[in-house]
């Protein structure tokens, strides 16, 4: 499939009389219902979200298995129940992620800034005022895509793009992403076209959790458990001369608010 991104070099999004079939009108109905769960409070749509976690946790067997595979790998000294606990929970936070993308969609950029705080900022400020590239580790959360908001509102930016299969959807978050960057880079068009714009305070946010196989990755212990990992973000930091600073993002239930938290750079 084409990508969504007409060219690498900025924001414009290629939208196709196509995406209207009636094939997708299901895919529209579906971010219409996001876009009228940006209209309400963050407390009910996160409400709704618990609920649908729940009733994940209870159906949805696969994902289940393999969050409970993962969490027994990595927390072999919690109890059965503690795990469960966390399965659920993580379940829960997953579903309000999913509600929370009529807001960074929908909502306007003043209402997102305002529900989003950053801390670690005086890192990134500093390694520019030095002259520094930056590269911003972004951790996957299922909050994840608010970190581009947040370092939209004070920075240039720009990330890497996954096209997805479904156009509608690949159109919809490239359309969000395109609000607060000025670019997207199609992940096809290879590390050189990353490198290339690292350059005049221009921060890459970068995602780089994925195995891609022997050819790319190298095995890291990941608390107790050897997991194979890429090395592209060291490359590119290498290539590019940049720091590289984990990011993660997260909600803050007692704030009612988003959490940008960038750490110290990596050695």
């Amino acid at each position: 499939m084409a990508s969504t991104i007409k060219q690498a070099q900025d924001c414009r999004l290629d939208f196709q009389l196509s995406l209207l079939l009636p094939r997708y009108w299901l895919v529209w109905f579906g971010a219409f219902l996001l876009y009228l769960l940006a209209l309400c409070p963050v407390s009910f749509r996160h409400f709704l979200g618990r609920k649908i976690g729940s009733l994940l946790y209870k159906k949805h067997k696969k994902r289940v298995h393999i969050i409970r595979t993962n969490i027994n790998l990595c927390f072999p000294k919690l109890s059965l129940d503690e795990q469960e606990q966390f399965i659920k929970e993580h379940l829960q936070w997953y579903a309000c992620g999913l509600l929370d993308y009529g807001t960074y969609l929908f909502a306007s950029k003043r209402r997102l800034y305002k529900k989003i705080e950053i801390e670690g900022k005086a890192y990134l400020d500093q390694a520019l005022a030095e002259g520094n590239n930056i590269i911003l580790l972004l951790g996957h959360t299922v909050f994840l895509d608010f970190c581009a908001v947040k370092i939209g509102q004070y920075y240039n930016a720009y990330c890497s793009y996954k096209t997805e299969k479904n156009p509608v959807i690949d159109w919809l978050l490239a359309y969000g992403r395109c609000r607060y960057i000025n670019l997207l880079i199609p992940r096809e068009s290879g590390m050189l076209r990353l490198t290339r714009n690292l350059k005049k305070n221009n921060i890459l946010i970068f995602l780089a959790d994925e195995d891609l196989g022997k050819r790319y990755s190298e095995f890291a212990p990941f608390f107790d458990v050897q997991k194979a990992t890429l090395t592209s973000a060291t490359r590119l930091a290498r290539l590019s001369k940049a720091k590289s600073f984990p990011v993660m993002v997260f909600f803050d239930k007692e704030l009612g608010k988003y959490k940008v938290i960038v750490s110290k750079a990596l050695a």
